[in-house]
């Protein structure tokens, strides 16, 4: 009982480091995101100077959505980008089902075939093997005893 309670703080303290590490990661992760994410409303001079600060009213800007609507074809872009992923979407999931259906229906069946196939083979091998048979005693040959008067006549 008393090992039960003294792992109790160490699996706490276990789990309190796993998370640790994990929070870690997900901010080493996420970070770089964030950071596009908040110069996406930053002027250019603003980028340079204070990469890392939050944009200002000083600094505020919505010229950079500005000109990737203007100058470029971004509905057709958008367009282009949503067929290719749906395309490769149905394609993944219609390999997987006829993967998966195949695997299924034809190889599963076949292999379970082919381990009872060898199971039955193996028994009949040993099953086959032949037994050294005991060794008996010899058995006494029983020898007629001489007539004797007293046996009859």
């Amino acid at each position: 009982m008393s090992k039960a309670v003294a792992a109790g703080p160490r699996l706490r303290l276990g789990r309190a480091a796993v998370h640790a590490a994990l929070l870690l990661y997900t901010a080493i992760a996420l970070g770089p995101i964030l950071l596009i994410l908040i110069n996406a409303f930053k002027t250019r001079r603003a980028i340079f100077s204070d990469p890392l600060g939050l944009p200002g009213a000083k600094t505020f800007s919505l010229i950079g959505f500005d000109k990737v609507i203007a100058k470029s074809d971004f509905g057709l872009y958008f367009a282009n980008s949503l067929t290719v992923t749906l395309a490769s979407v149905a394609l993944v999931l219609i390999g997987g089902l006829l993967t998966s259906t195949l695997l299924t229906l034809v190889f599963v069946p076949a292999m379970y075939t082919v381990f009872d196939d060898l199971e039955q083979l193996v028994l009949s091998l040993i099953r086959r093997r032949p037994q050294p048979k005991p060794k008996r005693p010899p058995v006494p040959r029983l020898v007629p005893a001489p007539a004797t008067a007293l046996d009859g006549d």
